[in-house]
């Protein structure tokens, strides 16, 4: 049995991996979008001096807890402000097509959601990113006010 050797992964894959398309909440409970995205690591952005000085506290905060820290429900009112900075700037960096500014442009504003789900991907990739949609799901089926509930785990 012969074993085929590995071929060197070209730029045009490469490129081709590095954005892939992804589903995006709509901008209702019942729709979809589907846009091409990048990863953005925090790390990159803090590297190139890409992000600014005023986030790199929440920033720091969000991925160096080991029980996991969630600005929305834990935080103080200027780290939910951060927050929301953040969310914003990791949408504009990730959004290849369209892009960010498209979409504020032609279409609104990004909902919560939406922001939130380009986060989890950008942090933690696809298979985190369906995971999220399957949670929201069923936290809009059962209520927002579902604080008690204990979700399913896989």
């Amino acid at each position: 049995m012969s074993k085929e050797t590995p071929q060197v992964t070209s730029l045009e894959e490469m490129k081709a991996q590095s954005m892939p398309i992804v589903e995006l909440p709509g901008w209702n409970d019942e729709d979809s979008i589907f846009v091409r995205m990048r990863k953005v690591s925090l790390l990159h952005l803090i590297s190139s001096g890409q992000l600014p000085n005023e986030l790199l506290a929440i920033a720091h905060k969000i991925t160096s807890s080991e029980e996991g820290f969630n600005p929305i429900r834990e935080g103080t009112p200027e780290e939910l402000a951060e927050f929301n900075k953040l969310l914003h700037l990791m949408a504009q960096k990730s959004l290849v097509e369209p892009t960010y500014d498209e979409i504020v442009e032609h279409v609104g504003p990004l909902t919560d959601n939406q922001l939130s789900a380009i986060f989890v991907f950008c942090t933690a990739g696809v298979r985190a990113l369906k995971n999220f949609r399957s949670r929201l799901a069923l936290i809009e089926a059962i209520g927002d006010n579902s604080e008690d509930v204990q979700l399913p785990t896989e």
